[in-house]
């Protein structure tokens, strides 16, 4: 099954982390991608690929997701820099608001390649976005998309 349509059931039919884990693992998959995926107790990353899925859990609250797998067995690269920088954040047990957040993602950027840059807040049901061309889109403005009545009517439905 593509994986658009597979996120698109995770987010109608998934109330939780682990609804999620299982839908991933029984669908087909086609292709390798990482998504990070938070209820309100808890956040992963998926690293996903056709063979399986590897749920890397957050590290202090925070799950750093960026292009390349980390998990023993999924890794494609020897070192990833940038999320080496971001799991020190992480790990230093601070709590840090979206800016702080966003200046660590823009540390990292990609430069042209980095056209999208999300927080996401699982306790306020909050999404700070920022995306488009050229890049780096990390260091614009953020829009907050507020996703209580969108997440909370979806958290209801599923029986």
């Amino acid at each position: 099954m593509p994986l658009g349509l597979t996120y698109r059931r995770i987010l109608e039919e998934c109330a939780s982390v682990a609804e999620a884990e299982a839908l991933l693992k029984e669908v087909g998959r086609t292709t390798w991608m990482n998504l990070a995926v938070a209820d309100s107790r808890e956040a992963v990353v998926f690293e996903i690929t056709p063979e399986q899925v590897g749920v890397r859990p957050a590290e202090s609250g925070v799950a750093c997701c960026t292009n390349h797998f980390q998990l023993d067995g999924l890794t494609t690269i020897q070192s990833c820099d940038r999320i080496q920088k971001l799991d020190r954040l992480a790990g230093n047990g601070e709590k840090f608001d979206v800016r702080q957040v966003q200046s660590a993602l823009h540390a990292v950027n990609q430069g042209e390649f980095t056209l999208q840059t999300m927080v996401f807040e699982p306790k306020s049901l909050r999404m700070h976005v920022s995306f488009g061309g050229p890049g780096p889109v990390s260091n614009r403005q953020m829009k907050t998309l507020e996703l209580r009545e969108w997440l909370t009517a979806a958290e209801q439905a599923v029986p």
